[in-house]
């Protein structure tokens, strides 16, 4: 055996070994410190071990975003998020929900884009040194209204309602489009030149996601609206050409792009393509359990399309919901937490699988941050091991 193989053959003992030593590092100092950890580690001479904005070889597409991002906590968690982890090394940073409606005053309007919410909201992270990725929605998803697409474009489009979805645009017809289109070169002209702004996802269709409402729940009556506009051929139609839009806004930021499952494939290759990247919203127990068990994954088998996009563009995974930390299945059907499962096996799937971005639930954060949260002391110390481990991948 030459010295060349010998070598070669220690590189992933070396590079465990490491990453090891600083999973243990970063849990000794995140058990340690005060709220401003990152400045402790600064004064004391000592490198801060999270760097999420450095390019690092460790991840599969080194010149993309990456880290553990908390999804924007609002309402009555925001405060303990304040506490407890703004200034956490092992938190990169923040997604914000931008809906279109709350900026796009309409075209007779002067200025016609008005930034003064969501500016204020991304200025505390800023302030904190943490990065900001933006969740820009044109429909919503959920509820029984649509809180995003502008009114001034709901009056001039066919909405289209299915059971438990709010009435969304049937998103290719060019009123919706073309303003939506807008929209987003607005958006990245606004944002350009902020280098705390990590990535921007434009949401497909409704929220930040990718799929069509109801198709895929296998709801006959919602399958049969959609198809009044034939929408298995224009669908991944719409979805080619926003992507070709995308790549020509040039930003200096990152975008990524939510797939449907179904979709992976082909939209992913062509996200690659135009410098895009690329993920979904539905990371749950059973596609955890499918993933570390090297068994093909629920749903069309998406991972199998996930996963050789790694090297070529930035990828993310979004968890389904809040965590459930004790795995246990009282609800018939279950719900949506119950569905997701506990934290751990999701990021540990979520690196197995290259994703390079995981968006997290406020909740989770708080599990393993706030010794005030229901069940933290119970769950937290899993909780937070698995961020730490996570964190030295990824950040």
């Amino acid at each position: 055996m030459s010295q060349f193989t010998r070598s070669a053959q220690k590189r992933p003992l070396l590079r465990g070994w490491l990453l090891a030593i600083s999973a243990t590092l970063l849990l000794a100092l995140v058990t340690t410190a005060t709220p401003s950890l990152a400045g402790l580690a600064q004064a004391s001479g000592t490198p801060n071990p999270i760097a999420c904005k450095n390019p690092t070889s460790q991840i599969a597409y080194p010149a993309g975003p990456h880290g553990l991002f908390e999804l924007g906590a609002m309402g009555p968690l925001a405060g303990a998020i304040d506490q407890y982890a703004l200034r956490n090394p092992l938190l990169c940073g923040v997604d914000v929900f931008v809906h279109w409606s709350s900026i796009d005053m309409g075209p007779s309007a002067d200025p016609r884009y008005n930034w003064t919410a969501v500016d204020k909201e991304i200025a505390p992270w800023e302030a904190a040194g943490k990065e900001v990725a933006l969740i820009v929605s044109g429909a919503s998803e959920g509820g029984t209204s649509d809180q995003a697409t502008p009114t001034y474009v709901m009056s001039h489009v066919t909405m289209v309602s299915c059971p438990a979805e709010p009435p969304v645009p049937v998103f290719w017809q060019p009123t919706y489009l073309d303003n939506w289109r807008a929209f987003l070169q607005a958006t990245v002209a606004h944002f350009a030149s902020d280098p705390h702004v990590a990535y921007l996802r434009f949401g497909m269709t409704v929220d930040g996601e990718g799929y069509l409402p109801g198709v895929h729940q296998l709801s006959p009556a919602c399958a049969d609206k959609w198809d009044a506009f034939n929408w298995s051929t224009n669908m991944p139609r719409y979805i080619q050409g926003l992507l070709a839009f995308e790549k020509t806004l040039h930003s200096p930021h990152a975008i990524v792009a939510a797939l449907d499952y179904a979709d992976m494939s082909a939209a992913g290759q062509q996200a690659a393509a135009s410098g895009v990247g690329a993920g979904m919203e539905g990371l749950d127990k059973a596609t955890a359990t499918a993933i570390l068990q090297h068994r093909p994954c629920p749903f069309w088998n998406w991972c199998s399309r996930y996963v050789p996009l790694a090297k070529k563009t930035t990828l993310y995974l979004q968890t389904l919901d809040n965590s459930n930390p004790s795995g246990v299945v009282h609800s018939n059907p279950p719900s949506n937490p119950e569905l997701t499962g506990p934290l751990p096996p999701l990021l540990a799937a979520g690196v197995a699988l290259h994703a390079q971005i995981l968006e997290i639930f406020p909740a989770d954060w708080l599990m393993a941050l706030d010794p005030q949260y229901p069940g933290y002391a119970q769950y937290h110390a899993l909780y937070l091991k698995a961020l730490v481990t996570a964190a030295a991948d990824l950040n």
